[in-house]
């Protein structure tokens, strides 16, 4: 049985999405029963005080699919079409946290070494969309030097999460805000990204995208789905 799910016309699309959504579906129910073949694994490992951690990493990954499948589902469901996934300028990620990462509130010699802050991977409709550039806090701190003197030197670190950024100038058009606030109120994208026009040697594409990523929180699988792309039809 092929594996390929290939649309070139409106109804093949249309088809393909179904399809899709059945796939996803058998996907979920399967993911489903190796989690709680996990769960049922790790509760086994205690009873016997056997170490569970390699149960407990089978059942994270496997609760992780779930969470991935689930998110996938809906979002096909709710009739976005998935696409390639692209190099682009992420706008605004889903957390549940009132505070930068761990990671991002050490200090660090530059500002751009301050990590930026990555979605939590959370259930549809939960947590928030946050800008992946948080608020960054510069403080004196006393460096001793190689040759034993005392220096003054600025560290940084991120100390509040910020709102999304505005779009750049290319995306701000009244359908592309409509559609994008319309996806981030629904809280299912894990990212939102912008696909900035790419320049070629022959043509420079004057078609901004913007994706919505759903991420795999144990494996990093990504699948990304269209919320919005235009052209202006003047430059055809």
């Amino acid at each position: 049985m092929s594996t390929l799910l290939i649309a070139s016309d409106p109804t093949e699309l249309v088809t393909a999405q179904n399809a899709l959504i059945a796939d996803v579906d058998a996907k979920r129910t399967a993911a489903i029963e190796e989690a709680t073949a996990a769960h049922d694994m790790v509760e086994s490992a205690k009873r016997g005080n056997i170490s569970v951690a390699a149960a407990k990493t089978v059942h994270r990954r496997a609760s992780s699919r779930v969470g991935y499948l689930t998110k996938i589902g809906q979002a096909l469901r709710a009739g976005f079409v998935m696409m390639p996934d692209m190099p682009g300028d992420v706008v605004a990620v889903r957390v549940d946290r009132d505070a930068p990462s761990v990671a991002a509130r050490r200090l660090y010699d530059w500002k751009s070494n301050i990590p930026g802050e990555r979605s939590d991977s959370l259930p549809p409709g939960k947590g928030r969309y946050v800008s992946p550039s948080q608020g960054v806090h510069t403080q004196k701190v006393q460096v001793k030097k190689s040759d034993g003197s005392i220096v003054s030197v600025d560290r940084h670190c991120a100390i509040e999460l910020r709102n999304p950024d505005g779009l750049d100038r290319r995306f701000v058009r009244p359908e592309v805000m409509t559609r994008l606030a319309a996806a981030m109120t629904m809280k299912l994208f894990d990212e939102v990204v912008c696909i900035r026009p790419q320049s070629t040697k022959h043509r420079r594409s004057k078609d901004p995208i913007v994706l919505g990523r759903i991420i795999d929180k144990a494996t990093k699988t990504t699948s990304a789905f269209l919320i919005a792309w235009f052209m202006d039809k003047r430059d055809i």
